[in-house]
């Protein structure tokens, strides 16, 4: 839509880095900010080389020349993605054929997580807002959940190690405003997935 007339001193930039032409306005979350969340391979690989808890992680080049060293089965994404698309699970295997099949040399590769659980932490200025929860699968791999199936969790009950997790996330990216998204698995280790400049607000 168009901007609003008359001037503008805030603007909340949710995930766009269009220019605005509002000159003088102070501008929360910025473009490179915005960028190096979106570009989702190499944030992933950023954390992982700051020590935060992500799944193992490789691009695809250095997955291809360590596949030998790996054991268990893998997540195959783009560099760029949204939501649970463009996903593909299974073995080394079938992750070296999906490669190949899906034309993904520009991508990455994780350990998979047998997650139970997978939290939304909504953070501003490197303070934890808000924290939502979510234990139902979107669809039968259950790899990629619907946050609309989620559920407020009390302050007094968040867990603690996703919340430190994705506020090292947040600090990491820069950025002023950001939601991140954590998974659980049975042991209540936590694992960021991702930092969100544009997150949906459904189930909060």
């Amino acid at each position: 839509g168009d901007w609003p007339t008359g001037e503008v001193n805030l603007i909340f930039r949710w995930g766009c880095t269009n220019s605005t032409g509002r000159s003088g306005a102070k501008f929360l979350n910025k473009v490179p900010s915005i960028e190096w969340c979106c570009d989702k391979k190499q944030a992933r690989l950023n954390m992982q080389l700051a020590g935060i808890s992500v799944p193992p992680t490789w691009s695809v080049p250095d997955f291809l020349e360590e596949y030998a060293n790996c054991t268990g089965e893998f997540v195959l994404r783009r560099a760029t993605h949204t939501q649970g698309k463009e996903l593909w699970k299974g073995s080394i295997a079938d992750t070296l054929a999906a490669i190949i099949r899906h034309n993904v040399q520009d991508g990455y590769v994780s350990s998979y997580i047998n997650k139970v659980a997978e939290y939304r932490v909504m953070i501003v200025s490197n303070r934890v807002v808000w924290v939502n929860k979510t234990t139902e699968g979107r669809d039968d791999t259950s790899i990629a959940w619907n946050y609309g199936n989620g559920e407020n969790v009390y302050w007094s009950e968040w867990p603690l190690e996703v919340v430190k997790q994705a506020l090292a996330a947040a600090k990491l990216s820069n950025t002023d405003f950001c939601a991140v998204d954590v998974m659980e698995d049975a042991n209540g280790k936590a694992y960021v997935s991702e930092v969100d400049t544009a997150p949906a607000q459904e189930g909060t």
